[in-house]
């Protein structure tokens, strides 16, 4: 069974509605078309996405990251001295 709102495809888990749409019925906000949810990979064995700019780069464009051995910063090498430089 599909959501009741008109256009959405996702499952129904609650009163006629999917878990979006029920949510934002349950806090008294006008029902609105839920945001597509992105299916892309995450990361890969190439590369990964960045998280602030959201541009798909290999792996050899983020920094190591200290903290986790063979890990790697969520930022892109890009990113990252602007990061760096508003948190200092």
């Amino acid at each position: 069974m599909k959501c009741k709102f008109e256009g959405c495809t996702r499952p129904v888990k609650n009163k006629g509605y999917c878990v979006g749409h029920y949510t934002q019925q349950h806090r008294g906000q006008q029902l609105r078309p839920l945001r597509e949810y992105n299916r892309t990979p995450y990361k890969d064995e190439e590369g990964k996405v960045c998280t602030k700019c959201g541009e798909y780069r290999t792996w050899d464009l983020y920094y190591n990251n200290p903290r986790k051995e063979g890990a790697k910063h969520s930022r892109c090498s890009v990113c990252w001295p602007r990061y760096r430089n508003l948190t200092t």
